[in-house]
């Protein structure tokens, strides 16, 4: 495994809390972010361990730590996994009037100015670029001097209106020839990178991840747990089970997987269960009793020490999104051995999903096609080890990898 060198002190150098190397020669990071998320936190603890990285993650908010309203769930949420243990972190206070992470305008956080104070940092990494803090952010280091480095999952596939294209070829190539360098998530992110005038050796593959291990080790059932575990939902046992795991919302079409899984004829031959909650619910439940009764269960939102053991039980999850960036769903059911269909507007299809042993790719809208690849995935689902094995190169491991690579490229460049 690749390491991070530590940096060489400068000559001169203190080493005291206000300068930029410490006396260790330690490489100070901060990485600058929304608000503490399940996926992120493996990472930072990867990251705080390196021996050439004293990391301090900034976070923009506190949602996902204090039961916070999302509009799509509809309810209350907090995460119940630790998702601060392990590396060091502030808070910036928010005076967004409309506080949100999901929005422009809903992270506005004016201590940046001071957190990012000159010689306390050797590089900043913002995980975004659309708040107004990290634009704030950006600037404020383009002016001290303090190289920028970028991680964001924006891709092509997702159409967008002519202004907002035309906004983008504008603004993006004249903001990113600042930034050192780029924190690529997968293939259809590097892409968008080149188009906005991105030279390739200033991208760095840091792949989107979950914790593949937990997830793994969660998941591990016995036969008669996993009949068990069905038994429990008011499944059939023995019959194989699709799972969707995500917001029930309009883009992720939810109601294409249903009608897909009735045009397969599968009810009576499987069963489907929903992960999730959202507005799309009441529409799905009165097609589901009408047409499929007995064969699809609503699980409702599942928290993250639980998620595990619902993909331990399925054998297929589907993803049949309109839009979406990257799909971490994806990592997830993969991590647990399941067989993966998802539309072809989901980013992580076009690194996962190469293999027809994962997986298959449909275009999305068609629910014939989806169809036709739920009746292949129910009939030969194939080793489960295949697909764990395939999301190894997608781990926390390879993504701090990544950003270290980047760091050290930074540096040279800087010396």
């Amino acid at each position: 495994m690749r390491r991070c060198v530590p940096a060489q002190a400068r000559p001169g150098g203190r080493g005291e809390a206000g300068d930029r190397s410490t006396g260790s020669g330690r490489l100070r990071v901060a990485f600058v972010t929304s608000h503490p998320i399940q996926y992120q936190a493996p990472l930072f603890r990867e990251l705080a361990r390196r021996p050439g990285i004293e990391l301090t993650v900034l976070f923009c908010s506190r949602a996902g730590l204090e039961p916070t309203i999302d509009p799509n769930f509809g309810r209350a949420i907090a995460w119940d996994i630790p998702l601060l243990d392990g590396y060091r972190h502030s808070f910036l206070k928010n005076r967004s009037p409309r506080p949100s992470p999901s929005r422009a305008t809903g992270l506005v956080n004016p201590g940046i100015l001071f957190a990012l104070r000159p010689r306390r940092f050797d590089a900043v990494i913002f995980h975004g670029y659309s708040h107004v803090t990290s634009m704030l952010g950006m600037l404020v280091c383009f002016a001290r001097g303090i190289p920028v480095l970028l991680r964001f999952d924006s891709q092509l596939l997702s159409p967008r209106p002519l202004w907002k294209r035309a906004l983008k070829r504008l603004l993006l190539p004249r903001l990113f020839r600042r930034v050192s360098a780029f924190l690529t998530v997968g293939t259809k992110n590097e892409e968008y990178c080149a188009r906005y005038g991105v030279p390739r050796e200033r991208m760095f593959r840091t792949p989107y991840c979950v914790d593949n291990d937990r997830f793994a080790r969660e998941s591990r059932m016995t036969d008669e747990e996993r009949r068990a575990f069905r038994a429990g939902l008011g499944l059939d046992p023995e019959r194989p089970v699709v799972l969707f795991s995500g917001k029930l919302v309009p883009w992720k079409r939810p109601m294409d997987l249903l009608r897909a899984f009735d045009a397969a004829g599968l009810g009576g031959r499987a069963s489907l269960v929903f992960i999730g909650d959202g507005v799309e619910r009441a529409a799905l439940e009165a097609y589901a009793r009408t047409r499929l009764p007995g064969s699809v269960r609503f699980a409702g939102f599942v928290n993250q020490r639980e998620l595990p053991r619902y993909y331990g039980m399925g054998d297929a999850l589907v993803l049949p999104s309109s839009t979406e960036p990257w799909g971490l769903v994806v990592n997830e059911a993969m991590a647990c051995g399941l067989k993966v269909l998802a539309s072809d507007a989901v980013g992580a299809a076009y690194d996962l999903l190469v293999d027809p042993a994962c997986g298959e790719v449909f275009p999305a809208g068609d629910v014939g096609a989806l169809a036709a690849a739920l009746r292949r995935a129910v009939e030969s689902p194939g080793p489960r080890e295949a697909r764990m094995r395939a999301v190894e190169r997608f781990s926390v491991r390879a993504a701090a990898d990544g950003i270290c690579a980047a760091l050290r490229a930074v540096r040279r460049s800087t010396s």
